[in-house]
């Protein structure tokens, strides 16, 4: 799997810039209260700022502190102040763990600084901070669900750029690549840029016929079925694309763990091989139209996709359009399957998110619904 600098920028462009998480509670009866009026009243940007580092130093516990690191942040990066971008971030995620936006100006002066140890820990703490995110419960009050979407899918997007931090670490040297492999694996072993790194490290050690010949021995060798399975998309040979990914699934789900292979190796394995062989499974069944086939893999492989959005609206873009054809041939009820999963593609920034909304609106005439 090729995994470009564009993806990377396109992500950096849905990442937000750090203000407006934090919100005053001035009491002017307080000395704190009259210094935070004078600052939001000031015009001068420049004594602004001075007032602002001021109040730091003098209020290191005002209720109010957040939103005076927060103010300061951008004006820290814009000067290359790094150190003082990593200490406000850190105070601010003391305030806050979840306070993803901060965490993403963390890891941007990491790389700024551009010092492995430096890039490695704050690679971590950003994608354990997204995780947070991600992980949190969906709100019960309606006019909260919108921001929980949109703060959930900017740290999904953190984590992917966290993960690619400590990928670019392993792809510039060589002499520490698995150290930095093994910690992107720690970080997440379904990174998709793991499984490229582990992918790209097997085919440079085996030819083609090697990995078939092997396979003859070994029939459900996951090594070996990954590899057949890029090697095969490449090539554009889409029947076999589907035939090998769908041994690699059956290798997994079937008893086919090697008697000398201990099983928390076995499910290393899996964690790094079965979202992408139940999505590149699912997709190629969709194209070639093995519907049911398609259905069964894309929904089992959405869980694993979570972490990346272009990844994930491509499986629900085809997830619709699949139970829209199923509806077709005969299964009513598949239609309102096909409208959720284009509503949740649409919701997806990207490649799919137009003609997902596109395909809402026909869905909707063709079958009456409202």
């Amino acid at each position: 799997m090729n995994c470009p600098r564009l993806l990377i920028l396109g992500i950096l462009l849905l990442l937000p810039a750090v203000a407006g998480r934090y919100k005053l509670n001035i009491d002017p009866e307080t000395k704190e209260g009259f210094v935070l009026q004078q600052i939001k009243q000031e015009r001068d940007p420049a004594k602004k700022i001075e007032m602002m580092i001021q109040f730091v130093d003098e209020y290191p516990k005002d209720e109010n502190l957040p939103w005076v690191v927060e103010q300061l942040l951008p004006y820290y990066s814009e000067k290359k102040s790094w150190d003082k971008v990593l200490a406000g971030g850190e105070k601010l995620l003391s305030f806050d763990p979840k306070d993803h936006e901060s965490a993403f100006a963390l890891l941007r002066a990491a790389e700024a600084i551009n010092t492995p140890d430096v890039l490695r820990k704050y690679a971590s703490l950003a994608w354990k901070t997204g995780d947070l995110v991600t992980d949190s419960v969906k709100p019960k009050d309606p006019t909260e669900i919108s921001a929980w979407q949109r703060d959930a899918e900017n740290a999904r997007n953190l984590k992917l750029y966290a993960e690619y931090t400590v990928y670019a670490l392993a792809k510039n040297d060589a002499a520490k690549k698995e150290e930095y492999l093994q910690a992107l694996e720690q970080l997440n072993p379904r990174s998709v840029y793991l499984i490229a790194a582990r992918q790209a490290e097997q085919k440079a050690n085996m030819t083609i016929p090697a990995i078939l010949e092997g396979l003859e021995k070994e029939p459900y060798n996951p090594d070996y079925l990954a590899i057949l399975t890029d090697h095969y998309m490449r090539l554009n040979e889409l029947q076999k694309v589907v035939a090998m990914s769908g041994r690699l699934i059956e290798s997994f789900n079937g008893n086919h763990r090697p008697e000398n292979m201990a099983p928390k190796e076995w499910l290393a394995k899996r964690e790094r091989y079965i979202g992408q062989a139940l999505w590149m499974n699912g997709v190629v069944s969709s194209v070639l139209g093995i519907y049911h086939q398609a259905d069964i893999s894309l929904r089992a492989a959405i869980p694993f996709m979570r972490a990346n959005p272009n990844l994930l609206s491509a499986g629900l873009y085809h997830l619709g359009f699949v139970n829209y054809r199923l509806a077709e041939k005969g299964e009513p009820n598949r239609v309102f399957e096909a409208l959720k999963f284009n509503q949740e593609c649409a919701a997806i920034r990207g490649v799919y998110q137009e003609q997902a909304t596109k395909n809402i609106a026909a869905i909707k005439s063709e079958y009456n619904l409202h």
